[in-house]
């Protein structure tokens, strides 16, 4: 798109611009609060031909206000040019404040590099005043930019100072929200002891205050802790929590977050035909609010349940319909890449209509330019269409070689892995009780293969080497970087892989070596592979016994 607006600048449109307006019928049109949409240029010429800044700022402002639902890039543009006006009119106050709307439409529009480049020159403004307040929230905004940035490090620093001035300033409303932030950002690492602190923390604060809504928010977050820690029990008692809340006050959009979780939940808990009914019910459900990418994430839930089930026809029937949904979703992108080209393009178009021109010259050149935008209309389609194109072809040439490229990469992976159980024996920790405690967990792990029992809890395994539960937990997280649960279904993962490839147990059936290794159940274990190799065991197990002879 860059690419094409250079050319619209490089071929330019000379126009001459309006004849000035004085007239006190045009002064009360553009002087009315209710301006329409298509008057807004209108007053930008005018107050430019006067040369009346403040008044044209005020024009620039309302005109970026205007097209920020469009196109952020246009309003940018309208914004950038009203901070520079009141900066010539020493209006500094002004100029801080559309200079929080243009870090806030850089981070809308993705723009994540120079929306940091005007949070951190507004955060230097603010510390400057000592306005603690918005030094507060800046950090917020900084935070929230680097977590979609992925750089977690950062948005926690930055996320955590904004908590710490939001209750030293006693705001109850911020340390909430901010809580809520930095426990979706423990989520995202599997820290679950750390984002379970925060949700506690902002549950107190909107208890007290009474905002029900962000404590359904809370809900639904300790329901993603406890299904990812396997605490079925408890992720089930929230998800019916939050029920209650969007039965009762709920909009249409929250209906498809908690059916969406239901389903999952259930299909965690074995309940196959329970969950296939709730994610039927939110492709029902999204499709009436044609909220075409919500619907598109039911429809791949649906294929996924098919396929763990063995079911391949229904699953890939599901696949296709996923397919045809995102293809949906890509030409919808593309209607609106174009809407926003042509608000970038009328931006452009207005710079240059600023001549002192005859009226029968001014429709002449504006035939011109209702040519030049069919033409350039066209070449962005036409672009469009290739790069779609390019896009398509490599994402199914992608798609071929993916299976088994990750086949070929858990072969290889399965030989080194099976032996690094040795290395962390030999570990040379500085403190000796950590290493003690290793040694002695890694006997039971390679020697005994507890992980192969069923009912094995983090409590039995500290009870039998007679350390304290909290002590064991620390030494697995700092040693392997996961928890309990996720290593030992990791060891589960690995001794099942080498019974797929052995010979010995080419007489087991999936099921039978997902007990084997201590799964209590097939969609567990199929859920725990996928997630470890990216293949499913059925896959696995069809294309390892080739590669390996």
């Amino acid at each position: 798109m860059k690419i094409i607006i250079v050319l619209i600048f490089l071929i330019g449109i000379n126009v001459n611009s309006f004849s000035k307006v004085r007239d006190s019928v045009l002064f009360q049109t553009i002087e009315n609060e209710d301006i329409k949409p298509d008057q807004f240029d209108l007053s930008i010429d005018l107050y430019r031909s006067l040369n009346d800044s403040a008044n044209l700022a005020n024009s620039f402002e309302r005109k970026a206000d205007h097209l920020k639902s469009y196109s952020s890039a246009a309003a940018i543009v309208y914004y950038k040019k009203a901070i520079e006006l009141r900066g010539e009119l020493g209006q500094i106050e002004d100029v801080v404040r559309l200079s929080q709307l243009v870090a806030n439409a850089f981070y809308d529009n993705q723009e994540y590099d120079n929306a940091l480049i005007k949070s951190y020159q507004l955060l230097r403004y603010y510390e400057q005043k000592d306005d603690t307040l918005k030094v507060a929230q800046t950090h917020s905004l900084i935070g929230s930019i680097y977590g979609d940035m992925h750089n977690r490090s950062l948005s926690y620093k930055h996320l955590k100072t904004a908590l710490d001035l939001s209750v030293a300033l006693k705001s109850k409303q911020g340390m909430a929200a901010i809580s809520n932030n930095i426990a979706g950002l423990f989520v995202e690492i599997d820290s679950f002891h750390r984002a379970l602190y925060y949700v506690r923390q902002a549950e107190a604060i909107n208890k007290e205050t009474g905002n029900e809504y962000w404590l359904n928010i809370n809900y639904m977050q300790y329901a993603d802790i406890y299904l990812d820690q396997g605490i079925y029990d408890s992720c089930r008692y929230y998800l019916f929590k939050s029920k209650e809340f969007i039965e009762r006050e709920g909009s249409r959009i929250d209906s498809t977050y908690l059916i969406r979780k239901l389903g999952i939940y259930y299909y965690y808990v074995d309940s196959i035909s329970i969950a296939i009914q709730f994610f039927n019910k939110g492709v029902l459900l999204s499709h009436e609010m044609n909220n075409i990418s919500v619907e598109a994430n039911f429809v791949h839930w649906l294929s996924e349940v098919y396929e763990s089930q063995g079911d391949e026809v229904i699953a890939l029937a599901f696949l296709q319909e996923y397919n045809s949904l995102m293809d949906s979703i890509s030409d919808q992108k593309s209607k609106q890449d174009l809407i926003a080209f042509q608000v970038l393009y009328d931006v452009n178009e207005l710079e240059n209509e600023l001549s002192t021109s005859l009226i029968e010259q001014k429709n002449a050149e504006r035939e011109v330019v209702k040519i030049n935008t069919r033409l350039y209309g066209l070449l962005f389609i036409c672009l469009l269409t290739l790069i779609f194109g390019g896009f398509l072809f490599v994402l199914l040439r992608k798609y071929y070689r993916s299976n088994q490229h990750l086949l070929d990469l858990n072969l290889m992976l399965n030989d080194k892995e099976l032996s690094q159980a040795d290395k962390y024996a030999n570990s040379n920790l500085k403190d000796e009780k950590k290493n003690q405690i290793l040694s002695a967990f890694l006997q039971l792990i390679v020697e005994e293969e507890i992980f192969k029992d069923q009912a094995l809890k983090l409590d039995v395994v500290a009870e039998r080497l007679d350390v304290s539960r909290t002590y064991l937990s620390q030494v697995i997280n700092e040693t392997y970087e996961q928890n309990f649960n996720a290593y030992i279904n990791s060891c589960r993962i690995k001794l099942s892989k080498k019974y797929m490839v052995s010979s010995d147990y080419s007489q087991y059936s999936i099921q039978g070596i997902a007990e084997l290794v201590g799964f209590k159940s097939l969609s567990a274990f199929n859920v725990a592979f996928k997630k470890n190799t990216g293949l499913t065991p059925s896959y696995f197990r069809k294309n390892a016994g080739v590669k390996q002879r």
